[in-house]
């Protein structure tokens, strides 16, 4: 679990939020595979128009290159199948529930200077509900993430990953995503 709180300062106001995470996952019978539910929620102090007010949401938030978690979808303002930033809301609470399913691994793929050593996927769904108190925007999504360990000269670790979601909306549009990364060391 964590507690994250602050504030945005501009044109001579503060705006203040708070939100928060709690985890809780379960081992299932099958080596290495789990189940975890994720929830989040938060509040910022403000007018619903008022961009500082609002927690921003969308996308794996995966960069093309990184160096940050593989797993980014499990931050508190992803929300993969809709585009960066896209959904919006002064308040939110949001649910996840992600099945990670064991390593498959390598023995012979590769040379000895770069090598596959496994892959691990895991799939996911999420709903999120933003500004409950007013007009309560609901939007859904699942999907999956497939991570590939590389070995390169036997010590640095690379780390492929490729996603996909699709995203809807209560009552209506839909979207999807496809997103690749490298993790460099």
């Amino acid at each position: 679990w964590s507690l994250h709180g602050g504030g945005n300062y501009a044109d001579s106001s503060f705006t203040p939020y708070v939100y928060g995470r709690f985890d809780f996952g379960v081992a299932l019978p099958l080596h290495h595979s789990s189940i975890w539910l994720r929830s989040y929620a938060g509040g910022a102090d403000g007018d619903k128009d008022d961009e500082f007010a609002n927690f921003f949401f969308g996308s794996f938030r995966n960069n093309w290159v990184d160096h940050l978690d593989v797993k980014r979808y499990r931050e508190p303002f992803a929300f993969p199948g809709f585009n960066i930033d896209r959904l919006n809301g002064r308040t939110f609470a949001k649910g996840v529930l992600e099945l990670k399913l064991p390593p498959v691994q390598f023995r012979h793929a590769g040379t000895a200077e770069f090598f596959l050593s496994w892959a691990r996927p895991a799939i996911f769904a999420m709903v999120l509900s933003t500004n409950p108190e007013d007009d309560n925007d609901e939007y859904y999504n699942i999907g999956t993430q497939i991570d590939f360990q590389f070995q390169m000269l036997s010590r640095l670790p690379l780390t492929f990953s490729v996603g996909y979601a699709y995203a809807t909306r209560d009552g209506g549009k839909s979207d999807n995503e496809i997103m690749a990364s490298l993790k460099i060391l």
